[in-house]
This record gives C-alpha cells, sequence and structure tokens, in this order.
C-alpha cells in the first residue's frame, strides 16, 4: 500500500465481479497484475476502493468477504491519471462533449502521419515519449499523448481548437464551431527523427519535441499578414510558428 493509505490498511483486492476478465478472484488479483493487463498503470490509489455512506473504507479479510476486522481495501473502480482527451464545457460548468480515446485511436490508426513530411506512420511509435526515441507504448500505462495546451481561434465563420500534445507531440485541430460535434480537421507533428534513442543528442535535427504553449496571431496582428501558429516546445527549446492555410466554406 502507498504511504496515504497504510494508516488505513494493509494491502488491497479488486472486485472480481467488475475485474473478472482479468481473472481476478474474491482473495487475489491473480493476471490482472500482468503487464499485458493492468499490471503497467499509473492509478490514484485514495479513489476507487468502496466506502460506506460516511465516506470510510469498507474492510475485507484475505478470502474478499466483507468484514470489519478485515485488513484489506476492495477496489470496485481504478482511477488512471490523464489528459488523453479534450473536453468542452459550458459558461454552466456542464460537459458538452469529450473526445474520449479517440486521440488515441487516431496515433494508432493508419491515417496518421509523422514527421515535417507527413510519411512515418504514427503507429509505430504509438503513446512515445518525448525525450526518447524508440519507445512504443512507453506512455499508455500513465497519461498517453498527453494533451497539454489548448488554444480557440475564430476564422471567418468557424471556431477552432488548436490542441498541443506533449509527449507523442505535434498539434491537433479541431472544428469546434459546433461545441457538441467537433471534427477533427488536421495533426501536424514535425519530429522527424523517432529512433534515437538520446533525444538530446539530436535536437537540432530531430524537431519540435514536446508542446508546452500555444498562441494563435490574427491576421491583422501579423507580420506577415496571415493567421500564425505560435508553439514552445519543452524538450527540444524551440519556438515554432506555422502560416494557418484557411480554405473556409459557407
Amino acid at each position: 500500500m502507498p504511504p496515504q493509505l497504510t494508516a488505513l490498511a494493509e494491502g488491497a483486492l479488486l472486485n472480481p465481479s467488475v475485474f473478472d476478465y482479468c481473472g481476478a478472484t474474491a482473495g487475489a488479483a491473480n493476471a490482472c497484475r500482468d503487464d499485458d493487463q493492468l499490471g503497467r498503470l499509473n492509478i490514484s490509489w485514495v479513489q476507487g476502493y468502496r466506502v460506506d455512506e460516511n465516506g470510510a473504507p469498507v474492510m475485507f479479510n484475505a478470502s474478499g468477504a466483507e468484514d470489519p476486522d478485515g485488513t484489506l481495501l476492495m477496489y470496485d473502480q481504478l482511477y488512471s491519471y490523464g489528459t488523453r482527451s479534450l473536453a468542452i464545457w459550458n459558461e454552466d460548468g456542464e460537459l458538452v462533449w469529450d473526445s474520449g480515446d479517440a486521440i488515441e485511436q487516431f496515433l494508432a490508426s493508419e491515417d496518421c502521419r509523422l514527421g515535417t513530411a507527413r510519411s512515418i506512420p504514427c503507429s509505430d511509435h504509438f503513446n512515445s515519449a518525448h525525450d526518447e526515441g524508440m519507445a512504443f507504448d512507453s506512455r499508455s500505462d500513465a497519461k498517453g499523448p498527453e494533451p497539454e495546451t489548448v488554444t480557440v481561434a475564430t476564422f471567418g465563420n468557424k471556431t477552432f481548437a488548436f490542441l498541443g500534445l506533449e509527449r507523442m507531440g505535434g498539434i491537433l485541430v479541431y472544428d469546434v464551431t459546433d461545441p457538441a460535434s467537433p471534427v477533427q480537421v488536421d495533426y501536424l507533428n514535425t519530429r522527424d527523427d523517432w529512433t534515437t534513442v538520446d533525444t538530446a543528442s539530436v535536437l537540432e535535427t530531430a524537431g519540435d519535441l514536446g508542446v508546452e504553449s500555444i498562441t494563435v496571431v490574427a491576421a491583422d496582428d501579423s507580420p506577415t499578414g496571415e493567421p500564425l501558429l505560435i508553439t514552445g516546445n519543452e524538450v527540444s527549446g524551440t519556438t515554432a510558428i506555422y502560416r494557418v492555410k484557411l480554405e473556409l466554406t459557407d
């Protein structure tokens, strides 16, 4: 048990009626702890265990039976860490739309391409970290592609959200003109070196790594007269400036 919970229990169980798909039984997690199941997943230990109506933990014994003298917690749910999605809320704080697993589904698809030439399959480097090469799937147990920053801008009668992915990298663009039904319209990731293990040794040529901030400059304020998108990238230490190409229709 983590130190936050050692005063409550000596250990924990998984609810077999919830986690039977990976082999949990009344008194043991069994194969659920394997790396290809839940073993690598980073979770919040202080959420998800069963409590009574007063919020006190319900205790269980080693056989998986509820027991006031037991020393084990029972987890009915596991809370992993974000961020993995883009959410839109209204002015009353109500959830209007959430992308769910769509970002990771896209990054694993054949439609997704990496590099300045958009020639590298994203699926070959799915959920890779921004500070290491050949790290396929290394972020799936933590925060996935880690959407880090979002900026919204309106062009004509269309509103777009520019979403920066810190770990996998790159910028996802959504048409959010209808907040209840956004549409992904583009993805750009300028990282060209995905194989050098020590990315610090190739920062000058690897591309922009670790989007941390995004700013959109309107055409009226742009020195080129075109809308610009500016990103700050924490790993490569670069600032990237992109022209925004508009193809708007009524």
